[in-house]
């Protein structure tokens, strides 16, 4: 058996539903490992209707006690941090604090268990409850981060980086999806990414498409999203990334 990192997706089709301007890497990704990507964006991101509290925020950064990102595209509006002096930075997750990094934060905190509820307890323990904190997240999210460290006395002002919708793909896209040859394994990198899938294909033809293929999630949240509309995930990854996701779906074909 091939060692972990190295299995091959063996001509298998896997279906991606991230961002199209974020799916080249996961297409690559499925590519190298002997995969077929099929690609159907499902969301797309956009600015805030009220850019303003963004700009105000990204100018002030020196004037809180920690930035926190709650995904990457969160971090993409951020400037070069190796410039900004004051504050801590923090991340939801692994991928989302390597994208911090790139940005220019020498140092950042993000969780073992990397959800709102693991992040929250992070950093409360480096003792943020007692600073000035600025989460950036899309318009609609959960509010267990900004309600555990407001309890914990922290003074948190929560600003929209971006808006997250569905793509509205016309009728023709969706049925050729529906018609085409089946894949073996789908991927949802979000929550969001699902339920716009059940939303454009249509819960009832998304369960007959899903039947039978290995679902995919890359982390406990996306899981729970997918569990609250009946649907089991068969591969939840230790790590929430895209190679750890297709090793697991790679593994779970070689076994």
């Amino acid at each position: 058996m091939s060692p972990a990192g190295h299995r091959s997706l063996n001509g298998q089709r896997i279906l991606v539903t991230r961002e199209a301007d974020r799916a080249a890497s996961t297409v690559l990704m499925i590519e190298e490992k002997g995969g077929v990507a099929i690609l159907f964006p499902t969301i797309e991101t956009a600015p805030p209707q009220d850019s303003e509290p963004l700009k105000k925020a990204v100018e002030g950064l020196a004037g809180y006690d920690w930035v926190v990102a709650s995904s990457v595209t969160g971090v993409d509006c951020l400037p070069d941090l190796s410039t900004v002096s004051g504050p801590r930075f923090a991340a939801v997750g692994l991928i989302t604090a390597r994208a911090m990094r790139d940005r220019g934060a020498a140092e950042v905190l993000y969780p073992d268990r990397q959800d709102a509820g693991g992040l929250c307890k992070a950093l409360i323990d480096a003792g943020a409850g007692e600073g000035r904190v600025l989460v950036l997240r899309a318009e609609k999210g959960r509010d267990v981060l900004l309600e555990g460290l407001r309890e914990q006395g922290a003074r948190v002002d929560l600003v929209v980086a971006y808006r997250t919708a569905c793509v509205n793909h016309d009728q023709s896209t969706v049925m050729k999806l529906l018609q085409e040859t089946p894949v073996e394994a789908a991927l949802f990198m979000s929550p969001s990414s699902f339920i716009c899938f059940l939303s454009i294909v249509g819960t009832k033809d998304a369960r007959e498409y899903l039947d039978g293929v290995i679902l995919a999630a890359v982390g406990r949240v996306t899981a729970a999203a997918m569990q609250n509309q009946g649907f089991t995930p068969d591969v939840i990854p230790e790590e929430p990334s895209v190679a750890a996701l297709l090793d697991a779906v790679a593994a779970v074909n070689s076994s």
